[in-house]
């Protein structure tokens, strides 16, 4: 049952309703009739939930229509009414098939009654208004709904279409109750239950109707397919979605560009220690600069005292200590020794691998070091020697002809050495700091260096050699290679900040715009947002439609991002390859991937969310009555 008591409705100080007092049985077929302008319409919006009274009172059973807050009228909507509507209010980009699908997916039986069948495929934007208002009553019908409100039902058809109809509705109001506002009174008296006359907002005689309840046990109504929705939403903006879509797509690529480059360089490092970075020397030498973190992780913990650090530390090499290097020779590839023998510096080299120490260096004239007391000179890139070094062989003239020098004798200690060969250092030599007089390390096997430059042959020797020398805890060693690998990864680090910086500024800037491009497109759409509403669809599932819209829009920017950096990376990686010499610098992994894709949709949802929560404020009857 249905009760209004003392209902009253205005609009702009004109009041269109005056002290309505009714009750309406839970089944029937209900007319209401009068002039244009009387308050019918009005009316039926009232007992619809889809407007309100300016006071009095609607009852459902025992439940007061006009107290439901949202989510009540979203159950109201959604499972005990049904509209069906002058102006049609279908949905013009869909098919027939998915404007009904939006209510139930069981609608063929519907569609054939009405003779409408043929059309199920067609868009409604190509229906003339007869078989749209067909299309409006199908829907009304096929919805599993205690209470059908139906305005001008016929208005659009011709007379025999409109008995079909008025047949088809009499049915219906076996099982509920139809409430039908008509101009037509010949229909009205032939098939109406009950009749009521309004004129200038008052109900001329109130029928006497018995009583009786609703019964409550509603059925659920099987999913609504909204993906086409979503589709003809993409398609019917799609100049402007794809322009948003590029928009975000360039702060994705710089995004990308920078993780890539972050995660790339860092591998091709590594590559590149494994391959070439780990034949670098380990020097050892008896002062050396301690840079490390000795703290253990209790005292790290445990900060409220002051500690002493030795920064330059002094290592006590002895006989031992080179002689257990000796244990492992077949690590390296070559050893050098410097030692200072009263007051001079020698340069020994232990040919471990003598091919790959000659390797190298560019012969620029001589031989090969044979005997104990033979010597090669290797010059730097510019053909220079240390002055200081050619001083203490007796060589001091500013320059020298190579054949001048080859054979040229000098004594050091007692012994007589000869100079056999000279050599330059290569371009890409890891040797490129050892130049001057390299000696042969047999001849002072039994003196104590005071520094010792370790050449591991490979990388997984350099591991060995590691793991010997850190037997030794109180004698400390610089790995060159390490070195080089922390100075480019903080550099890379660095620079990686700076660009990751600018990029989410572009990917806020796009978010913003995808906020003011969200609000335009939810005004656009009102019209289909009161027909949602009105239909059942909860704020929520309205909502989801347009959330979806963006995250769509944001995947495409994520595909567009991600196929342009694979492709630019290609030729840029074959350029930066030629120019470093380093593998795959740009390198976009799974994981960067996943990152990237987790904050675009994250920021596409939250600078979409206030334009998209303001849809639940939007209010059916305002939406309609203004379209």
């Amino acid at each position: 049952m249905i009760r209004l008591k003392h209902i009253y409705k205005s609009y702009n100080n004109t009041t269109v309703l005056n002290d309505i007092n009714l009750c309406l049985p839970s089944k029937g077929l209900i007319s209401i009739v009068g002039t244009s302008g009387s308050g019918k319409s009005t009316l039926l919006n009232l007992l619809g939930g889809i407007d309100k009274p300016s006071k009095g009172k609607i009852f459902i059973n025992n439940n007061e229509l006009t107290a439901f807050n949202n989510k009540d009228l979203e159950w109201y909507y959604d499972k005990f009414i049904a509209f069906i509507f002058q102006s049609y209010n279908l949905i013009d980009y869909l098919t027939v098939e998915d404007n009904l699908k939006l209510v139930s997916n069981k609608y063929n039986h519907v569609l054939k009654k009405l003779n409408i069948y043929h059309l199920k495929d067609k868009k409604v934007s190509l229906l003339s208004g007869g078989e749209k208002q067909r299309v409006a009553i199908a829907r009304g019908l096929i919805k599993n709904s205690k209470m059908l409100l139906c305005d001008e039902p016929t208005g659009a058809l011709d007379n025999n279409t409109s008995i079909v109809i008025m047949n088809i509705l009499k049915e219906v109001s076996k099982e509920r109750l139809v409430i039908m506002v008509t101009h037509n009174m010949e229909l009205a008296n032939k098939y109406s239950d009950y009749i009521l006359h309004i004129k200038d907002g008052h109900i001329e005689s109130v029928p006497k109707i018995n009583d009786d309840t609703f019964n409550m046990k509603i059925t659920r109504n099987k999913f609504r397919n909204v993906y086409k929705i979503i589709l003809n939403h993409l398609l019917n903006k799609k100049k402007r979605n794809i322009l948003i879509s590029l928009s975000f797509a360039i702060g994705l690529i710089a995004l990308s560009f920078v993780l890539s480059i972050s995660n790339g360089f860092k591998k091709s490092i590594d590559i590149e220690e494994k391959n070439r970075l780990s034949l670098y020397p380990i020097v050892i030498s008896k002062n050396s600069y301690n840079i490390e973190d000795e703290l253990t992780k209790e005292d790290k913990n445990n900060l409220d005292k002051i500690y002493i650090k030795d920064i330059n530390h002094v290592n006590n090499i002895t006989k031992e200590y080179v002689d257990n290097l000796n244990v492992i020779n077949n690590n390296f590839k070559y050893k050098i020794y410097k030692y200072n023998i009263n007051d001079y510096i020698i340069t020994t080299i232990s040919l471990i691998n003598i091919e790959s120490f000659y390797n190298e260096l560019d012969l620029l004239y001589g031989s090969r070091i044979i005997s104990n007391n033979e010597v090669i000179l290797i010059l730097d890139n510019n053909n220079q020697l240390n002055k200081y070094d050619m001083s203490m062989i007796g060589i001091n003239n500013p320059e020298y002809k190579y054949e001048s020098l080859i054979n040229y004798s000098y004594v050091i200690n007692d012994i007589t050495y000869t100079i056999k060969g000279i050599y330059r250092v290569k371009d890409d030599s890891i040797l490129s700091d050892i130049t001057g007089v390299i000696y042969n390390s047999e001849v002072y096997k039994d003196s104590i260096p005071d520094t010792i430059y370790l050449y591991p042959s490979s990388y997984d020797n350099k591991q060995v050699v590691i793991n010997k020398l850190n037997e030794y805890q109180d004698i400390k060693y610089q790995d060159i290679s390490t070195s080089i690998k922390s100075i480019s990864n903080s550099l890379i680090d660095g620079i990686s900040v700076v660009l990751l910086v600018f990029s989410i500024i572009t990917l806020i800037v796009s978010s913003i715009l995808i906020s003011i491009l969200t609000y335009i497109n939810i005004m656009e759409y009102k019209h289909e947002i009161g027909i949602y509403k009105s239909i059942g669809l909860s704020n929520f599932n309205i909502q989801v439609i347009f959330y979806l819209e963006n995250i769509i829009i944001t995947c495409v920017s994520i595909l567009i991002s991600t196929i342009t950096v694979l492709i630019i990376s290609i030729p840029l990686n074959n350029y930066i390859y030629n120019l470093t010499g380093l593998i795959n610098v740009i390198s976009l992994n799974f994981g960067n991937f996943l990152l990237i894709s987790f904050l675009s949709i994250t920021l596409s949802v939250l600078s979409s969310s206030i334009p998209i929560h303001n849809i639940s404020k939007l209010a059916i009857v305002e939406i309609l009555r203004n379209e």
